[in-house]
């Protein structure tokens, strides 16, 4: 089977949380029989100052319209303030998307921008 569609796409994207929610900031819709490589760049800064970096990387993949996430997702780059060590980025699948997730702190505005690139072949 030869890989016939491919597509590269850069997008920007923000989001504010106020609890530790997870909160979807990205959704990558997939084809029906589909992969994505992906990278993302997070930051997020809260109202105290207190701020946080991450660069990740994932791969998913579709089967009949049924999204997964290829192994483990790899964190190459988090470091932050200690009063943002909870916060957290993960990518998980739903239905035939892949999700990159935030979560915040308790009682706490955080703003996040993610810059991701994803390349799809279907």
């Amino acid at each position: 089977m030869a890989l016939n569609t491919w597509n590269l796409t850069t997008v920007r994207q923000d989001v504010s949380t106020t609890n530790a929610t997870v909160t979807t900031i990205l959704t990558i819709v997939l084809p029906t029989a589909g992969n994505v490589v992906g990278q993302a760049f997070v930051n997020a800064r809260d109202s105290g100052g207190n701020a946080k970096s991450w660069n990740v990387n994932f791969g998913g993949k579709s089967v009949a319209g049924v999204a997964s996430v290829l192994g483990a997702v790899a964190s190459l780059l988090a470091v932050g303030d200690a009063g943002a060590a909870t916060w957290a980025v993960s990518v998980s699948a739903s239905s035939g998307n892949i999700l990159l997730q935030v979560t915040g702190a308790l009682a706490t505005n955080i703003d996040w921008s993610a810059y991701v690139t994803t390349y799809q072949a279907s």
